[in-house]
C-alpha cells in the first residue's frame, strides 16, 4: 500500500477516535438527568427540590416510614396536577405542529403548562417545609447535601448502598 493510503486510513481512524472521545465527554457533560430535573455545571440543580422524596429512598427505613404520612399526602395533592400533565404536553405538541402556526396557540399552551409546574413546585416546597420540621440539624444537612447531587442514574454510577438503622 502506498504511503499516502495509510496516511489516509491514519487520519480516517484519528477522526472516529476523536469524535468517539467527543461524544463521550458530551454524552456525559449533558444537563438532563434520567430522572428530569436540570443541572447547571457543577451539580447544582436549577431547581433543588424537584424530586426530593426520592432522595429518601436511601434513608434508613425507620425514617422513611416516619416520613410516609407527609409523603402520602404530598402525592395526594399532586394527583391531580399529575393527570394535567400528560394533555398540556399534548397541547404544546399541537401547537407547536400546527400548520398555519398560531404562535398565540403556543404561548397559551405554554401559559398553562408553566402555571401547572408552578403550582406543583410550590405544593413540593410546602411539603419540603413539612418534612423539615420534622428533622434534626443532622437530616436536614444531610438532605440539602443530597439536594447538591444529580439524581439517581444520571452519572451512571452506581447508587449508594442504603444505610440500614441498627
Amino acid at each position: 500500500m502506498s504511503s499516502s493510503r495509510w496516511l489516509t486510513i491514519a487520519l480516517l481512524v484519528s477522526v472516529a477516535i476523536n469524535v468517539l472521545v467527543l461524544g463521550f465527554v458530551i454524552g456525559r457533560g449533558m444537563p438532563f438527568g434520567d430522572h428530569g430535573g436540570m443541572h447547571r455545571p457543577g451539580g447544582d440543580r436549577l431547581d433543588p427540590t424537584a424530586g426530593f422524596f426520592r432522595m429518601l429512598h436511601n434513608w434508613p427505613e425507620n425514617r422513611r416510614e416516619s416520613f410516609r404520612p407527609i409523603l402520602r399526602e404530598h402525592m395526594q395533592g399532586m394527583r391531580n396536577h399529575f393527570r394535567e400533565i400528560p394533555p398540556l404536553h399534548r397541547e404544546l405538541q399541537d401547537a407547536l405542529k400546527a400548520e398555519p402556526f398560531d404562535p398565540a396557540a403556543l404561548e397559551i399552551a405554554l401559559q398553562k403548562l408553566r402555571e401547572n409546574l408552578q403550582v406543583s413546585q410550590e405544593k413540593t416546597h410546602d411539603s419540603l417545609v413539612e418534612l423539615a420540621k420534622t428533622m434534626p440539624l443532622e437530616e436536614r444537612q444531610r438532605l440539602g447535601k443530597e439536594m447538591r447531587q444529580p439524581p439517581r442514574g444520571f452519572n451512571r454510577r452506581r447508587p449508594p448502598d442504603r444505610e440500614h438503622a441498627d
